[in-house]
């Protein structure tokens, strides 16, 4: 049997040190400069956080397993991590839902379209494939917004009927709007597709449009038509 040497230190460790990689990647990005220039929720005194705080540390706890904003309270006591972020503290779950409620559709709509654009000229797709979903999301309990209508599933539930943009080659969220599920399939589907092709991927060249029967309207072939995208389109028989 191997004498195994045991010792103590009081040296800090962290079991995410791996997070210094994704710290390197923000700085490149200039992310955190971005952020700062869009109409985000401000801290209501002058000893709240940052909002680019708050959102690179929500980042950071779900990078690290979180599914809930208590979860994000674990890394308040990783002392070595908030060092690699150069943060003297990380905020506490109410600061995160306090901050998230403030997000009207109207501040959805002027902040996360801007931010997608941004976030692809970053990678720098173009000639790109879009796939445009709307889904249903089943619901078990009152979460806000969710209501019963078609509901292939779970018949009788309550649901949420989002719509979501895909970019194929990346597989990555273009835009996504959020509707209860009492909402008819095509509704707000021209509104959803022009502000992905405006705003969202602003500048990007569409090779090929992919969308579900959800999307299948006279209204949208005839605007597929007049923007000239190549298009396939699921039909209900």
């Amino acid at each position: 049997m191997v004498n195994l040497p045991i010792g103590y230190s009081d040296k800090q460790v962290t079991p995410y040190g791996g997070m210094s990689l994704m710290k390197r990647f923000i700085d490149q990005t200039g992310i955190r400069g971005f952020l700062r220039q869009l109409d985000l929720p401000e801290p209501g005194s002058n000893r709240g956080y940052k909002p680019e705080h708050i959102i690179e540390s929500f980042w950071l706890s779900i990078w690290t397993g979180a599914s809930r904003y208590i979860h994000c309270d674990w890394l308040r006591y990783d002392k070595v991590l908030q060092s690699i972020f150069n943060w003297d503290e990380m905020p506490s779950q109410s600061t995160y839902s306090r901050f998230f409620g403030k997000f009207s559709q109207k501040r959805n709509t002027e902040v996360f379209p801007v931010l997608q654009n941004w976030f692809f000229d970053q990678i720098g797709v173009d000639n790109i494939t879009i796939d445009f979903d709307s889904t249903v999301i089943t619901r078990y309990g009152d979460q806000q917004g969710s209501a019963k209508g078609y509901n292939p599933n779970k018949r009788g539930r309550n649901s949420h009927h989002p719509l979501i943009a895909f970019v194929g080659q990346t597989r990555m969220v273009a835009n996504a709007w959020l509707r209860p599920g009492n909402t008819a399939d095509s509704s707000s589907c021209k509104a959803f597709m022009k502000e992905t092709f405006d705003q969202a991927l602003a500048g990007k060249k569409v090779g090929l449009v992919r969308a579900d029967s959800g999307f299948y309207t006279e209204e949208l072939l005839s605007y597929l038509e007049e923007k000239q995208h190549n298009y396939i389109m699921a039909v209900r028989m």
